[in-house]
């Protein structure tokens, strides 16, 4: 969900998720627009609402243990948990830095567009993590500043780190 609301909103909240959900929807038609003409032009233009329409069933990416309670038409199918995958044993040097962390592993992943900070900011952030009494493990685009404490990557295993029983915490954009 874009807003920290709950299904239970006053008008003013209804109100706001109603503007946003429109511009997404303009968003989302000019989008799709542009990426039909770009990469499928010898496609007969269907405007993405048209398409929608005519599907005999859409699956939605949403679980519903975990999202409130909303309305949906009788073809539209849940199908939450898609992306989830077992955690396969861990490699180096991620294996030997979460085994060896007695009070545990916070990870840190801000997803791909956040991998370059200012310095100002990833030094800040990395004074913060020094001070915890846990091992961090930090999806940022730099040199680990503090190997010992603080494992840094452009890319870590974060589905496999997720299944280890000392990872404590995940801080995500998410």
């Amino acid at each position: 969900s874009l807003f920290p609301y709950t299904d239970n909103m006053n008008f003013k909240q209804r109100l706001v998720t109603f503007g946003v959900y429109a511009i997404l929807v303009l968003f989302e038609i000019f989008s799709y627009t542009d990426a039909v003409s770009r990469f499928a032009p010898e496609l007969p233009y269907l405007p993405i609402r048209e398409l929608t329409a005519r599907a005999e069933i859409v699956l939605v990416e949403s679980d519903p243990i975990l999202d409130y309670p909303k309305v949906s038409l009788p073809n539209v199918k849940l199908i939450g948990g898609t992306a989830v995958s077992h955690a396969m044993p861990l490699k180096e040097p991620f294996k030997s830095f979460v085994d060896g962390a007695e009070s545990g592993v916070v990870v840190i992943a801000f997803g791909s567009y956040i991998l370059d900070l200012p310095k100002e900011i990833s030094d800040k952030m990395t004074s913060a993590f020094k001070k915890l009494p846990l091992k961090v493990i930090w999806r940022v685009n730099m040199t680990s500043p503090s190997p010992d404490s603080i494992l840094t990557g452009i890319w870590i295993p974060q589905n496999d780190l997720l299944g280890h029983p000392n990872i404590k915490l995940l801080v995500t954009h998410c």
